[in-house]
């Protein structure tokens, strides 16, 4: 990737450079701990190699591209790349005070990224994939990116009607809604759902001996020791899904809310809310 290339704000960041950015920045640690159990499930399908270079797609603020860069130690490197400037100066701070002067971080789109062809040795992306605006485009490169035989892991969410607690979330809200439209092929957190349209896609892309396995398990919603009403101010006021009730107004909004707070309180102990939670482990070469 050029310098100019690095610095370069990408066209098309949108929300990142705006408010989904800051809030991302703002509750980083809720966010990183949220997807912790997914990360944990992508170190168990397979880790890269001592000397490895890694290319970590969508990294946020580095917590797995750190992660990356001790698994390969300070003969590899881990490079991690996000559309958003905030959250990657806060990723660069992270590395500097761990003293991982191999992990380094850019500001960039992954889909386009100019790195020479067959730079990497692992593919990596945690929920960072499902947001390109030219999904066939955007995995052709990336497999352009891996050397003959580089290993890839992507995590992807399942449908919402099949992501335990997102899909009772949104039974509650869907109650005081039209029928919801369809998700479709638009960039967003279930655009790569269905895996019967992942295969292929990552197939055609260039990728070879693809496998999609269905993860389960418990995922924290919100800060640790978060109360119910905490949890689900989190998850409708700071969460993207809570931009459905947008256009709804304050009476219905706080019914949702008391609604699924309700719903939280089932699942509250001393640690705080846990619920169930699915995804898709993608593992490939390219």
């Amino acid at each position: 990737m050029t310098e100019g290339d690095v610095n370069r704000v990408p066209d098309g960041a949108g929300e990142w450079l705006g408010h989904q950015g800051a809030r991302w920045e703002a509750h980083l640690e809720t966010f990183e701990a949220m997807l912790a159990p997914i990360s944990q499930a992508m170190a168990e399908h397979g880790a890269c190699s001592p000397g490895a270079r890694v290319f970590d797609i969508g990294c946020g603020g580095g917590r797995t591209t750190i992660a990356l860069a001790r698994q390969v130690g300070f003969d590899g490197e881990a490079i991690g790349v996000d559309i958003a400037p905030g959250l990657i100066a806060i990723a660069q701070r992270r590395a500097r005070e761990a003293g991982l002067d191999h992990c380094r971080f850019v500001v960039g789109d992954a889909q386009s990224a100019r790195f020479e062809p067959g730079s990497f040795d692992c593919l990596h992306s945690r929920m960072g994939t499902m947001f390109f605006a030219d999904p066939p485009a955007a995995f052709s490169h990336l497999a352009s990116l891996g050397r003959t035989g580089a290993q890839a892991s992507f995590a992807v969410w399942t449908s919402p009607c099949e992501s335990g607690w997102i899909a009772e979330v949104m039974a509650i809200i869907d109650t005081y809604r039209e029928a919801p439209p369809p998700i479709g092929d638009t960039p967003g957190p279930f655009s790569l759902a269905d895996p019967d349209r992942l295969f292929p896609l990552l197939s055609d892309a260039g990728f070879r001996a693809v496998s999609i396995d269905g993860w389960r398990g418990k995922q924290p919603i919100a800060q640790a020791g978060a109360s119910p009403q905490e949890a689900a101010d989190f998850v409708l006021k700071v969460m993207s899904l809570g931009r459905i009730e947008d256009d709804m107004p304050d009476e219905i909004k706080e019914r949702i809310g008391s609604e699924v707070a309700r719903l939280f309180s089932r699942h509250s102990g001393p640690s705080g809310v846990e619920m169930e939670a699915s995804a898709w482990i993608v593992s490939a070469q390219c």
